[in-house]
C-alpha cells in the first residue's frame, strides 16, 4: 500500500495541491494532524473516523495516498505503532515535528518564535489542550484546519515543513508520505529552495537557551506530555 502511494506520487511530482477544495484541503489536514500524532489510546478511535472523513473526499492522489497510510498504519497493533512513532520521532532530532527547531536551533530566538505562535492561537481563542510546544506539527494543523487562513500558518513554515520531509525520506520512513502530502496541499513555494537541504547537512543553528523554549511550554501547556 506504501509502495503504491510512493509511486502514486512520483508521477505527479511538480504539481501541488492548490487545486484541491478548500473543504478537501482543511480535511486533509484534520487528518494528518490525527496521524502524525502521538497514537495514544484513543488512537483507534480516531483512525476510523480519519478514514470515515476521507472516504468522503472527492478523487485526488492526497486523498488516496492517506487512504493508503491508514491501511498501513491501522494494520499494526497498538504496541507496534507507539514503537514505529517513538522510533522515527523521538529518538532523532533530524525527524523533530517541532518546527522551529529547523529554523531557531536552540538559539534564544527560537524562544520569541514560540511565544509568537502561542499569542497567535491565543489571539484566535484556540486553546491547546496538549502539552506540545506550539510549534508542534500535528498542533499547527489543527488550527489551521479550523482557521480561513490557515494556509498562511503553514506556508510561513514551508521550508520546515521541507527539511521535515528530506529527513524521513533519508530515513525511509514511510511517514514522508505524509509529509509530502501536506506540501501537495500547499501552494507551490517559490521562496527559498536552498534552505531546506543546508539544514538536511549542516543541521539548525546552536547558540542558545533551550530553557527558554521548555519555559513557554511549562506555562501555556503544563507538565507531561503522554
Amino acid at each position: 500500500m506504501i509502495g503504491a502511494a510512493v509511486r502514486r506520487r512520483r508521477s505527479r511530482r511538480g504539481t501541488d495541491g492548490a487545486g484541491l477544495e478548500s473543504t478537501d484541503r482543511r480535511v486533509i489536514w484534520k487528518s494528518l494532524a490525527v496521524l502524525l500524532d502521538y497514537p495514544e489510546a484513543r488512537h483507534e478511535a480516531d483512525l476510523a473516523l480519519v478514514s470515515a472523513a476521507l472516504a468522503e473526499l472527492a478523487p485526488s492522489v492526497q486523498a488516496q495516498a492517506l487512504r493508503d497510510f491508514v491501511t498501513w498504519w491501522s494494520a499494526m497493533g497498538a504496541i507496534e505503532r507507539a514503537s514505529v512513532y517513538v522510533a522515527t520521532f523521538d529518538m532523532t532530532r533530524r525527524c523533530s515535528l517541532n518546527l522551529t527547531y529547523y529554523t531557531e536551533g536552540d538559539k534564544r530566538d527560537r524562544g520569541s518564535a514560540l511565544l509568537l505562535l502561542k499569542e497567535r492561537y491565543e489571539g484566535r481563542g484556540a486553546a491547546a489542550v496538549t502539552s506540545e510546544l506550539p510549534d508542534h506539527l500535528p498542533m499547527m494543523l489543527e488550527f489551521a484546519a479550523s482557521w480561513p487562513d490557515g494556509e498562511d500558518l503553514l506556508t510561513g513554515f514551508a521550508s520546515a515543513i521541507a527539511t521535515l520531509q528530506l529527513a524521513l525520506r533519508d530515513s525511509h520512513s514511510p511517514f514522508r508520505i505524509l509529509v509530502e502530502t501536506l506540501i501537495d496541499t500547499l501552494p507551490a513555494h517559490q521562496g527559498d529552495r536552498e534552505t531546506p537541504h543546508r539544514l538536511r547537512e549542516h543541521g539548525p543553528p546552536s547558540a542558545g537557551v533551550r530553557a527558554e523554549a521548555q519555559a513557554v511550554q511549562a506555562d501555556a501547556y503544563g507538565e507531561g506530555c503522554r
